[in-house]
C-alpha cells in the first residue's frame, strides 16, 4: 500500500472534491457562479490508523470551468502550508 503525507492526502482529497463538484455543476450556467470573499478548505484523512480533521484557511484559487468544454476546464489551488 502506498502512503502519502498529510499535504499529499489533502491535495488528493481536494482534487476529488473539486472534481465531484464540477461534475455536479455541469448544468450550471456562468450567471449562477459567485465569487466569495472568504472561505476555507476542509478535509478528513487517516494517519497511522487514526482519523483527523484539517482545514486550510489561507489559499488562492483560480478556477476556470467551462460546462460546454470540460476538456478546457482547469483549477489551480495554491495552499499556504506554513
Amino acid at each position: 500500500m502506498t502512503r502519502c503525507t498529510r499535504a499529499e492526502g489533502a491535495a488528493l482529497l481536494l482534487a476529488a472534491t473539486l472534481t465531484a463538484s464540477s461534475i455536479n455543476s455541469v448544468g450550471a450556467d456562468a450567471a449562477s457562479w459567485q465569487t466569495l470573499d472568504a472561505g476555507s478548505i476542509a478535509f478528513v484523512a487517516v494517519q497511522a490508523g487514526a482519523p483527523f480533521d484539517g482545514r486550510f484557511e489561507r489559499f488562492e484559487a483560480d478556477i476556470r470551468f467551462a460546462p460546454d468544454a470540460l476538456e478546457d476546464s482547469t483549477f489551480l489551488i495554491k495552499i499556504e502550508l506554513a
